[in-house]
C-alpha cells in the first residue's frame, strides 16, 4: 500500500476536528460487563427476596408516596414531621419500626392489635394524613417513579 494511500484513509476516518482516530464501537470490556451483571443480579434479589418494610427506609418511601398523594407536594418541608400522624401510628400499632431488618421480630398480627388501631384512627380525621412531609431521606428520589405509585 503506498504511503499517499494510507494517509487518505487516516484522513478520511479521522475526525475533522481533532484529526484523531474515532474509536469502532465493539463489545464492552470484560469487567464492565462482569459489574453490570453483578448489578443486575443483586438488584433483582433485593427486589425479590427482601419482605416488605423488611428494608431499613421504608418508612421513608410511605411518607413520601404519602405526601404527594395527600397533600400534592413533595417532602422537605422542615416545620413538618417526616411521618404523618396516621403512619407513624400505623407503624406503632404493627410494629414495623422495630421490624427493619430484624427477621426474628415480627409484626404483630392480632386482634387485639387491630382493634387498637381502629379506636385510635377513628379519633383522627383527614388533617391525620396531610401532616407529614417534612425532611425525608428518600427526598433526592426522582417524583416520577413514586407517582407512578400513588394510584395502587
Amino acid at each position: 500500500m503506498s504511503t499517499e494511500h494510507a494517509q487518505r484513509e487516516t484522513s478520511s476516518d479521522a475526525s475533522p476536528r481533532s484529526g484523531a482516530r474515532l474509536p469502532a464501537l465493539g463489545r464492552p470490556p470484560a469487567p464492565l460487563l462482569f459489574l453490570l451483571s453483578a448489578a443486575l443480579v443483586l438488584g433483582m434479589v433485593w427486589a425479590l427476596f427482601v419482605p416488605p418494610f423488611q428494608a431499613p427506609d421504608e418508612f421513608a418511601h410511605a411518607a413520601y408516596v404519602q405526601s404527594l398523594a395527600e397533600r400534592g407536594a413533595l417532602p422537605g418541608d422542615v416545620g413538618r414531621p417526616l411521618q404523618s400522624s396516621e403512619e407513624s401510628l400505623a407503624s406503632t400499632a404493627a410494629n414495623a419500626d422495630q421490624t427493619a431488618q430484624q427477621l426474628a421480630v415480627k409484626p404483630e398480627w392480632s386482634e387485639q392489635r387491630a382493634d387498637q388501631w381502629l379506636d385510635r384512627s377513628a379519633q383522627f380525621d383527614a388533617r391525620a394524613r396531610e401532616d407529614g412531609g417534612g425532611p425525608n431521606p428518600a427526598g433526592s428520589n426522582p417524583p416520577l417513579y413514586y407517582l407512578s405509585l400513588v394510584p395502587p
